[in-house]
């Protein structure tokens, strides 16, 4: 056993793992290896998920039934849009534009319209999960779907965190722009070197598809697939045999991922 410069442990010549982290209080996924195997504090995500709006916990906790949280969810949502449209709210114009967008989803999320299209509801999920009453909440409702939540609850509360910049630039006007010459070439390099910087931290979550383990997993993937059906190698460049296959049940799916 050792370990890496990040604190992750590694296991010589066996799976390594990719391990979510909280960075800049935003989650992230540091890779160790390209095939996941995540270690998951349930009960971290959840009190997270809570953290990340306590408006919108409020609202689900204090609703005795699914269509009163409903409706204070959406009265809720009504007033987030409303806010970032006040004089006095200096917001980065991008996150203004992500926490409308947030807005958009949520309510699509929770719209009756879209239960009955998918024939499961997120928001019923949410407004048991608030109020205690799932009781193996582990197994209905997966950490991904925690982690996708909090993201969301932050982005509507404009806590997404992509946007760093001052004052100024927050209204609309970048740094550089409020000076000349070279003090303003190097104020406009470190705005860029600064997003680089983020941009990479981002990157650095998801493997190169050309890199020798990302190609040896999609090969362990594809050969799996061909004797779970009893296929042919030529059969895996035929598209309508892709077509005739398609997983359509929860029990192969669950077998082959």
């Amino acid at each position: 056993m050792n370990k890496s410069s990040s604190g992750i442990t590694k296991q010589s010549g066996g799976p390594r793992r990719i391990r979510t982290k909280i960075i800049d209080d935003v989650f992230t996924d540091e890779v160790d290896m390209v095939k996941p195997r995540f270690e998951v504090d349930y009960q971290a995500y959840l009190d997270r998920l809570w953290k990340a709006n306590p408006e919108i916990y409020n609202c689900l906790k204090q609703s005795s039934g699914l269509e009163e949280a409903r409706d204070k969810l959406y009265t809720y949502l009504e007033q987030a849009e409303r806010k970032i449209f006040k004089i006095d709210n200096d917001l980065h114009i991008l996150e203004k534009a992500t926490v409308r967008e947030c807005i958009r989803v949520f309510k699509s999320i929770i719209g009756p319209v879209n239960e009955y299209r998918t024939k499961s509801s997120a928001l019923e999920c949410l407004w048991r999960l608030a109020r205690g009453e799932l009781t193996d909440a582990k197994t209905e409702v997966s950490a991904g779907f925690l982690i996708e939540f909090i993201n969301l609850f932050r982005g509507v509360d404009g806590r997404s965190n992509i946007y760093f910049e001052s004052k100024e630039a927050r209204k609309g006007i970048p740094d550089f722009l409020r000076l000349k010459g070279r003090k303003a070439c190097r104020a406009r390099t470190e705005i860029l070197d600064d997003i680089g910087v983020r941009i990479q931290k981002y990157l650095k979550k998801y493997p190169s598809g050309l890199d020798p383990d990302v190609v040896n997993w999609r090969k362990e993937n594809r050969t799996r697939i061909i004797h779970y059906l009893g296929a042919k190698e030529s059969d895996w460049d035929d598209y309508v045999w892709h077509l005739k296959h398609v997983i359509r049940e929860e029990k192969p799916l669950l077998k082959l991922i």
